[in-house]
């Protein structure tokens, strides 16, 4: 199960599931865009490139590929986000993103798109979270483990 845990200007955000794959996986969104903000699933795609956590994270923070969007896959993240710093060290992998000019929320959605990505690498177990240095407003209650 997913737990958020604010603290001052950090969220701390702990990972489930299965991690020890070869291949590791970033997370999109299989949903639409409505009036009332995104709605839908995340869904996991593999991508080649993704190896390290700062390679997912940036293959992450370029959005779905043609053919991913052209099977419904879309993402939370803004465009123009970009990363700041990632550290990863006893299990935690500490992201700093900035806005660059984007809305500076990840929402719900895009939040979990960063951390289950990250929490695919079986030597991070959780995500601290800063956009822009503010902790992301977002908060994960709980994990669509069956999903996973």
């Amino acid at each position: 199960m997913r737990r958020l845990a604010v603290a001052a200007l950090t969220i701390a955000l702990v990972g489930c599931g299965e991690r020890d794959r070869a291949e590791p996986r970033l997370w999109l969104v299989d949903g639409y865009r409505s009036s009332l903000g995104l709605r839908g699933t995340l869904e996991a795609v593999r991508r080649e490139r993704a190896r390290t956590p700062a390679r997912a994270l940036g293959e992450l923070l370029k959005g779905p590929t043609w053919a991913e969007a052209e099977a419904g896959l879309l993402t939370a993240l803004p465009r123009g986000m970009l990363v700041e710093t990632l550290a990863v060290a006893g299990g935690t992998a500490r992201v700093r993103l900035a806005a660059g000019g984007a809305a500076p929320d990840l929402g719900v959605y895009g939040t979990a798109q960063v951390v289950y990505t990250l929490t695919e690498f079986a030597h991070v177990r959780r995500v601290v979270l800063t956009l822009d240095a503010r902790a992301a407003s977002s908060a994960m209650t709980a994990c669509p483990c069956g999903s996973r």
